[in-house]
């Protein structure tokens, strides 16, 4: 072996190992010197992904929040489309018997004129009720008002 290092290198001019041989130190010196680099990078960069992590953590968290409260908000609002169908239902029963109550009598009071009004204003304006009411409303306030 150490015969065909020897015919290897018969060839070779000192001046032109020389040259090789410092060529290869200063390319294994680059080498280890961008390895050494890299490797100092390498926390900062860790602390980089566990920040972007943490962050999508958090971003997760969030969407599962407004999830979370949009269907509370659909339960809340469909509670609030219920009353306010019981509320129509139960103005247009009272106004119904009071206008009722005042054509069998054929005449009104001018107080329960005034409350038939107030809840005829928000039957018919807030909750959008129906014409059958309306046409008891211009009845009883075509009737003799009793002071």
């Amino acid at each position: 072996m150490e015969q065909e290092l020897i015919e290897l290198f018969k060839n070779v001019s000192v001046v032109d190992a020389v040259r090789t041989i410092m060529e290869v130190g200063i390319l294994g010196t680059g080498i280890a010197l961008g390895v050494k680099k890299c490797y100092r990078a390498l926390p900062k960069i860790q602390k980089r992904i566990n920040i972007n992590a943490t962050q999508n953590q958090r971003l997760d968290q969030h969407d599962n929040d407004i999830c979370n409260f949009s269907t509370k908000l659909d339960k809340i609002t469909d509670t609030l489309d219920t009353n306010k169908e019981v509320t129509k239902i139960m103005i247009r029963f009272d106004i119904v018997n009071a206008c009722m109550k005042a054509i069998e009598r054929g005449k009104i009071y001018r107080n329960e004129l005034q409350s038939i009004s107030d809840l005829y204003e928000v039957y018919s304006g807030v909750l959008k009720g129906n014409s059958y009411v309306s046409t008891l409303y211009e009845k009883v306030c075509n009737l003799p008002i009793i002071e």
